[in-house]
């Protein structure tokens, strides 16, 4: 809860726009979901059926994703077939997420079933399920699988385990030490190396941000809006300067996102989540640890390592249906007080709740784009005197309320080239245009700051576009 309300708080402190909405009803859907599986898993039956169902969808999606890769649908996919498979997920890292999530009961079911016919037939779903995953090609997914399997092999022996000697278990964890180091080398060796040095680039890029505002954040929404203006740093520290601007809505590291958008207040709410989870699941005297439970968590917080599960709706709302069964299984095994409230009689007053907050966000942001309209009119009326300094300085405060508006950053990029600063002008107008402000005006101001760099090739391609986009000059 606490984290919740900290996702909101840091987006008010630092300012948002109204995109913030496109991330924060994706965290209040997980609210939702987490709740109602804490409130309707109380009973073992219910939780059984959850399960089942759940790897049931994954060997359909799964049988699905073999077929695509084996016919090579001639559709207009959302992703082409020269990465990895995606079945009806439309992307090879949702599919690869939501099934190292149900792998683990599917592994566990195999390992207590006593009934042979009933045992081939997981088997034939556990080798659909790993055909799947293998078919999508995503290395981070191979390694939380990896992990995931190991850790699941001691749990269900830790019995054994704990009768061996201190000199047994040396050699044990020696082995598991080395075996992970050969592997995950191999597993990253196969990835190009400009996916390696792209993923880098990101992960300096937010360290750079987050060293700007390091305990509450830049807000939901924070990485996507600000990353144009933190790149050229880093584009320079990594010698591509002349390598084109992105524009990135994710670190590919969810710890690194919350970091950047929450600061290390919220990634250590959020980390507090697994730590009470892995303390109830492994330290407390329970006679039936959920070994899948704890298998499927620590493989969805391996893989948040090197991609964004939590900002994917299909695994992150497996991983919250799974808390809220934790959190149900807490609550009537030991009589802890129930976190979540209970549904059934409070559902209305949740959802007017959240529509109340929700106007309440819109009215206030509505607000703030008024008010930076008003800051950004009065830089261009200080702009055409000739006061640049004051035109600068209510250009960024326009820009602190509505920090998506490329107008404001083509202004910002014109002021900067009048004053001689020409890697200020070229940041300017780059963000300006990857906001979507596409005109010919940018392409003439990058033109001309190409043409004071000694950059003529790209500033004739800019001249030309800007030709080609205003008909005649």
């Amino acid at each position: 809860g606490f984290w919740f309300f900290l996702l909101f708080f840091s987006s008010l402190v630092n300012r948002s726009s109204l995109k913030v909405f496109s991330s924060f009803h994706l965290f209040l859907l997980y609210l939702g979901v987490y709740l109602i599986a804490s409130t309707y898993t109380e009973d073992s039956h219910q939780e059984k059926r959850l399960i089942v169902t759940l790897i049931m969808v994954g060997t359909m999606v799964s049988l699905y994703a073999l077929i695509q890769y084996s016919l090579h649908f001639p559709l207009p996919w959302k992703y082409n077939f020269k990465g990895g498979v995606f079945s009806t997920l439309g992307n090879p890292n949702r599919l690869a997420g939501y099934l190292i999530l149900i792998l683990p009961f599917c592994l566990d079911s195999l390992y207590r079933e006593k009934r042979v016919k009933v045992k081939v037939g997981l088997l034939v779903i556990l080798l659909i399920l790993l055909g799947g995953l293998l078919l999508t090609r995503t290395e981070g997914a191979f390694l939380a699988t990896l992990i995931s399997i190991l850790m699941f092999l001691f749990l269900v022996n830790r019995k054994k385990f704990s009768r061996w000697n201190r000199a047994n278990k040396l050699i044990l964890l020696l082995f598991i030490v080395t075996f992970v180091f050969t592997v995950i080398p191999l597993i990253f060796k196969s990835l190009p190396e400009y996916s390696i040095n792209w993923r880098l680039f990101i992960w300096k890029t937010s360290l750079s941000m987050v060293k700007e505002k390091p305990f509450f954040g830049w807000g939901i929404g924070g990485l996507e809006r600000n990353y144009p203006l933190f790149q050229q740093a880093t584009r320079l520290s990594m010698k591509e300067a002349s390598s084109p601007f992105t524009q990135e809505t994710h670190a590919h590291n969810d710890y690194l996102q919350i970091l950047v958008e929450n600061g290390v207040v919220g990634l250590g709410l959020f980390l507090g989540i697994f730590v009470a989870f892995f303390r109830e699941q492994l330290f407390c005297k329970r006679e039936n640890l959920d070994i899948p439970l704890v298998c499927s968590i620590t493989a969805f917080l391996t893989f948040s390592l090197t991609s964004f599960p939590l900002y994917m709706v299909n695994p992150a709302l497996v991983l919250w249906v799974f808390l809220g069964m934790h959190s149900s299984q807490m609550g009537s095994s030991k009589g802890y007080i129930q976190l979540s409230i209970n549904l059934s009689r409070n559902i209305w007053r949740f959802i007017c709740s959240s529509f109340i907050i929700i106007a309440g966000i819109f009215i206030f942001f509505a607000t703030r784009l008024v008010y930076a309209d008003y800051l950004y009119h009065m830089g261009n009326l200080y702009a055409e005197r000739g006061m640049y300094s004051l035109a600068e300085s209510y250009y960024k405060k326009s820009l602190s309320f509505n920090p998506e508006e490329a107008q404001i950053y083509y202004s910002l990029g014109k002021l900067s080239f009048e004053q001689g600063r020409i890697l200020d002008s070229q940041r300017m107008f780059e963000t300006a245009l990857r906001l979507g402000l596409n005109h010919e005006k940018i392409h003439l101001g990058l033109a001309s700051t190409y043409k004071k760099m000694g950059l003529d090739e790209k500033a004739k391609w800019h001249y030309l576009k800007a030709k080609s986009l205003k008909g005649e000059l």
